[in-house]
C-alpha cells in the first residue's frame, strides 16, 4: 500500500479532501439524488453514489468506485478506483480502501481500517476498527476479524474470530 495517512493524489502538499473545503462533484459522477455528501468531500469522474447512501467529511470516492444504496462511509474515508460497495455497508472514519477492493451487501469495517488492493469482503463480514488486510485478502461471508487484527497478502479469513 502506498501511504494512506497521505491522501495526496496530485502532489501538491495538500490533502484530497480537506475538512471546511467545498464539495467537489465531477459532472460524470452518477450521485443519486437522496444520497448525502459531507463537507470537503471530492466524488470524481465515473463514481457512482446510490440511494440514501452517506458519505462522512474529507471522504475521496476515486474514479470508477462504486457506492451502493444505504451505504454509511465515516469522515475522512479513502475509496479507491474500482472499489465497489455492495449496499448496506458501513465503513468507519480514517480508512483506506485500496484500489479494486470488493465488499458484498452489508459488510461493517470499522475505523481506521486499511483494506489492501483487490481484496475481496464477503456478504454480511465485520471487521473491527484499525484492522489491517494485505493485498488480495478474501474474507468469507459472516466472518467477524476483531480490533487491531492484520492479515498479510493472499490469504482467505473464514470465521467468527471476534470475542
Amino acid at each position: 500500500l502506498d501511504n494512506p495517512d497521505q491522501l495526496d493524489s496530485d502532489h501538491d502538499g495538500t490533502g484530497d479532501a480537506c475538512e471546511g473545503e467545498p464539495t467537489t462533484v465531477d459532472k460524470r459522477a452518477d450521485i443519486d439524488p437522496s444520497a448525502q455528501i459531507g463537507d470537503g468531500s471530492e466524488i470524481v469522474r465515473g463514481a457512482s453514489v446510490g440511494e440514501n447512501a452517506v458519505i462522512g467529511s474529507g471522504v475521496l470516492v476515486s474514479r470508477n468506485a462504486d457506492v451502493g444504496a444505504n451505504c454509511q462511509v465515516g469522515d475522512h474515508v479513502f475509496i479507491g478506483q474500482n472499489v465497489i460497495l455492495g449496499a448496506d455497508c458501513s465503513i468507519g472514519s480514517d480508512s483506506y480502501l485500496d484500489k479494486g477492493v470488493v465488499l458484498g451487501i452489508n459488510v461493517t469495517i470499522g475505523s481506521e481500517a486499511i483494506i489492501g488492493k483487490d481484496s475481496r469482503i464477503d456478504d454480511g463480514a465485520v471487521l473491527g476498527d484499525g484492522v489491517t488486510l494485505g493485498r488480495n485478502v478474501h474474507v468469507t461471508a459472516n466472518s467477524c476479524i476483531p480490533d487491531g487484527a492484520s492479515f498479510n497478502k493472499d490469504v482467505v479469513v473464514d470465521g467468527d474470530f471476534c470475542p
